[in-house]
């Protein structure tokens, strides 16, 4: 909500816990905000190859779910941002900020 809000730009969230998607859909609904959706997906199914920025909590990700990120996210184009919280990504395709 907030980088939307901030930029203007296309924000697209993921999580599988449904009720977070729900109060996000509910926000954007009340807000009446553009360009945003939450979708209650696994984004670990998800092609994100089309994603410029991520905002990704990885607080209860194990080592093998954020080498499964690295992997799926070392595709996307050149100057991706990818913040994460608690785990960095680690692999020749990122640089450590």
């Amino acid at each position: 909500l907030l980088v939307n809000q901030a930029t203007g730009c296309k924000v697209e969230g993921y999580d599988i816990i449904h009720r977070f998607v729900e109060n996000g859909n509910q926000l954007i609904q009340a807000l009446q905000l553009k360009q945003i959706a939450f979708y209650n997906r696994d984004f670990f199914q998800t092609d994100l190859r089309h994603g410029s920025v991520f905002y990704i909590t990885c607080t209860c990700f194990k080592p093998e779910d954020m080498d499964k990120l690295a992997q799926q996210l070392k595709y996307n184009r050149s100057g991706t941002r990818v913040v994460t919280i608690t785990r960095p990504l680690k692999g020749a395709h990122f640089r450590l900020l």
